[in-house]
């Protein structure tokens, strides 16, 4: 499966340091690193403003995963490392519908 990309913004006023993405397979809305992950990327510091967009990945169910609704998330800053005011805008998600193989 392929998403559209997205992007990352520092919406802070100092840098944000390096820090981890994760795509994960969830059974409800909330994107967590408690979730089923798939796969990730990295990101380099962002400037207080600075924002940068990311391509559309390719993302590969499990195939042991049962047939039905779920979640595709992305959850920035994976790991946790950068110090956030709100640490409640880290995701997005989309519902997909997973069938038999």
């Amino acid at each position: 499966m392929t998403l559209s990309g997205w992007t990352v913004r520092n919406q802070g006023t100092a840098a944000s340091g390096d820090f981890n993405n994760g795509f994960y397979l969830s059974t409800n809305t909330l994107i967590t690193a408690a979730v089923t992950y798939l796969t990730g990327n990295a990101n380099y510091s962002l400037a207080p403003g600075e924002q940068f967009t990311w391509g559309e990945p390719t993302l590969t169910i499990p195939k042991e995963t049962n047939p039905g609704t779920y979640y595709l998330g992305i959850l920035v800053d994976r790991t946790n490392v950068v110090v956030e005011s709100n640490e409640s805008n880290n995701y997005v998600f989309r519902q997909i519908q997973v069938y038999g193989l």
